[in-house]
Formats: structure tokens, sequence, C-alpha cells
């Protein structure tokens, strides 16, 4: 009588020798090309894989140029709607008379809105420091941008307006108005509750001090 071991021998022996005769040359042929090609196409998945995460780390690098460029852009586009004044060119000749407008609107808030309507259209926005009745001789200050806000004493110029004084042996400027120029044509005037004088070689800073 067989004893167990020589049993579970028995079917071992008679399990490879069906696996013996199943796997016959022709079929040992295609499983090695089955598996050739497994191994190939493993190798053109990794490689795949390979060439996206380079791609994703490139991705990763354009976006992040890219959103460098729109914060630059972004703070460019804010630079240039700030509002800005700078000196203009002080034109010989005549001094220019200057003062107040007829038929100003009374109403603060109607011609605030005017204005800024007209500010909007102009190609240049300037203000000119009247002496009196008459330009003072100071350059004019050029405006440009986000410059302006709406005020209960009016349109209120937001930035501020450096007086620069004569060189040595000049005459000091005074300034007892502003005048609002839109394209070469005084649209406005504000008086000054103090005249201000400029001396030779000083630096005077107007700020919160301008509506129209």
């Amino acid at each position: 009588m067989e004893t167990q071991e020589n049993q579970e021998k028995s079917i071992e022996r008679q399990l490879q020798e069906q696996f013996a005769e199943g796997l016959d040359r022709e079929g040992a042929v295609a499983l090695a090309q089955r598996v050739s090609a497994l191994e190939g196409e493993n190798a053109d998945l990794k490689q795949q894989l390979d060439g996206n995460a380079g791609s994703a780390d490139r991705i990763s690098e354009l976006e992040k140029d890219n959103a460098d460029l729109r914060n630059k852009l972004d703070a460019a586009q804010k630079a240039a709607k700030a509002g800005k004044a700078a000196t203009g060119e002080k034109k010989p000749g005549k001094p220019r008379k200057l003062g107040p407008i007829a038929n100003a609107p009374e109403d603060a808030g109607e011609r605030a809105a005017e204005l800024r309507e007209r500010i909007a259209d102009a190609d240049q926005v300037e203000i000119l420091f009247a002496d009196g009745d008459r330009d003072s001789g100071l350059p004019p200050a050029v405006i440009s941008g986000e410059a302006w806000a709406y005020h209960a004493r009016g349109l209120k110029l937001t930035v501020p307006l450096d007086l620069h004084g004569p060189g040595h042996g000049g005459q000091a400027f005074r300034v007892t108005g502003y005048a609002l120029l839109i394209d070469g044509k005084q649209v406005a005037w504000a008086d000054r509750l103090d005249p201000v004088q400029v001396g030779v070689g000083q630096h005077i800073r107007i700020e919160d001090d301008i509506f129209f």
C-alpha cells in the first residue's frame, strides 16, 4: 500500500509530465515570442512615462513663466493707469491770461462729472499756476492716468505737484490759483486760500489742495 508521501510524488510527477507534453516546441517558441513582445511593450510604456514626466516638468516650468509674465503685465498695467504729474515744457512768450471760467456749473458734483468726462476724452491735460490773473512763469504740470477723484468741493487732483523755484538770480514765483487746461484750452479754475511763494532754489510740494 502506497504511503501518502509516495502518492504526492506520483501526482507531482504526473503533472510535470502533462506540462511537458502540453508545452511542445512550437508552443515554447510562441511563448518566448509573446514574452519578448510584452517586454517590448513594457519598454515602450516606460519610455512614454519617462517622456510624460519630462513634459509635465516642462509644462510646470512654462506655467510658472506664464504666471511671472502675467504678474509683470499686471504691474505694468497698474503703473500705466496710476496717476502721474510730470513737468511740462514752458512756452516762451507773453504770460498767458488765466482766471475763473464764465458759466461754469455751480454745483460741485455736476462740475466734477463734466470735467471728468472731458479729461477722459483729452489728448493732453495740464495745470498752469497763476499769479493773479496771469501765468506765474512756472512750467505747467502735465497730468496723466487715474489722477482724479470726486470730492464735495469738486474734482480733486490726487497726485502731488512739485514746484521748483528759479535758479540763482531769478525772480521768485508766486501762485494764487490753478488753471486746468484740456488740449491747450482752459476749462476750469481753482483759487488758493493763501498765495504760495516759490523762491530761488526752493522746492514746494502741493498736495490735496487742488479742487476744480
